[in-house]
């Protein structure tokens, strides 16, 4: 019928600070739990009862939890607001940190899951993006460039290449086409800044004037359909 079950002032309840221009993470359900990038290292909520389950001090990022099977255990990524943060979603007990600053403390776009036990992140305001290797338990770099720098938006991988916005608002802005294996180029075309998905083999691009893309998603070349 539409009627609240629950509601939650998760600032007041963890005693959280609220971020420069708000709060910005979705709410992921796994299990019981509401998981939140509230928090340096996130906040979980029962579903049932919107009741604190587990929460963490400091300044969260702007991006979602990311939620993932590690060793036996379902785990968390989370971009807090100087680092990413590997966590244990169902305690939110601390696996690793791996520092990642950006200017203004956005850290946006979703950490991305390359299969191999590895993470793919990217920012904005000329921070790049690397791909870490968490296989011992340790976020590890692998590579880093400033090839895909998102400002907010979120990267995809399809096979082994990373499709990703590379630039700022009201700025030139390209799509790009990187290799999983050490980044390298494979491809970009400026197409403005926007938001990225991918679906039946194909990038899907909202742009910011509004404009939709429609491309094949392939490492060969940018070929519009």
């Amino acid at each position: 019928d539409g009627k609240p079950v629950w509601k939650t002032d998760v600032l007041k309840e963890t005693g959280a600070k609220n971020s420069q221009w708000g709060i910005a993470t979705s709410a992921v359900i796994h299990d019981n739990l509401v998981l939140l990038n509230i928090g340096t290292k996130g906040t979980a909520l029962d579903k049932t009862t919107g009741k604190v389950v587990w929460s963490s001090k400091g300044e969260q990022g702007y991006a979602s939890p990311v939620v993932f099977e590690f060793q036996g255990k379902t785990c968390l990524f989370l971009f807090s607001e100087k680092t990413l943060e590997m966590v244990e979603a169902k305690t939110g007990k601390s696996i690793s940190s791996y520092k990642w600053k950006t200017k203004y403390g956005v850290n946006g776009g979703d950490p991305l899951l390359v299969p191999g036990n590895k993470v793919f992140i990217s920012t904005g305001y000329k921070r790049g993006c690397t791909l870490l290797d968490y296989s011992s338990g340790k976020l590890e770099k692998v590579w880093e460039n400033n090839l895909i720098q998102s400002h907010f938006g979120s990267c995809v991988q399809i096979g082994r290449e990373i499709y990703g916005i590379d630039g700022q608002t009201k700025s030139k802005g390209f799509l790009r086409c990187i290799s999983v294996e050490n980044g390298s180029e494979k491809w970009s075309t400026q197409i403005g800044f926007g938001s990225l998905m991918a679906a039946d083999g194909k990038l899907i691009v909202l742009d910011e004037k509004g404009t939709l893309h429609f491309a094949k998603a392939i490492p060969d070349k940018y070929v519009e359909i």
